[in-house]
């Protein structure tokens, strides 16, 4: 598993070769060792996904 560290861009797991489909945040902080606080870039799509501001870390997978 790849390490995620703050500044990184993120998308949903499983969306990485398709990032238009799915939102792309960017990591802002480790909440704690499971949980990251991200922003999204695009408000529609993550509302859309049910994707709240902190998100579990087997749910998100970093962009290459």
């Amino acid at each position: 598993m790849e390490s995620i560290k703050v500044g990184d861009l993120v998308v949903l797991k499983g969306f990485a070769s398709k990032p238009n489909l799915a939102p792309v945040g960017l990591v802002v902080q480790l909440t704690t060792r499971s949980h990251y606080r991200i922003l999204w870039s695009n408000k529609e799509l993550a509302e859309r996904w049910a994707c709240s501001g902190i998100v579990h870390r087997d749910k998100v997978e970093k962009l290459p």
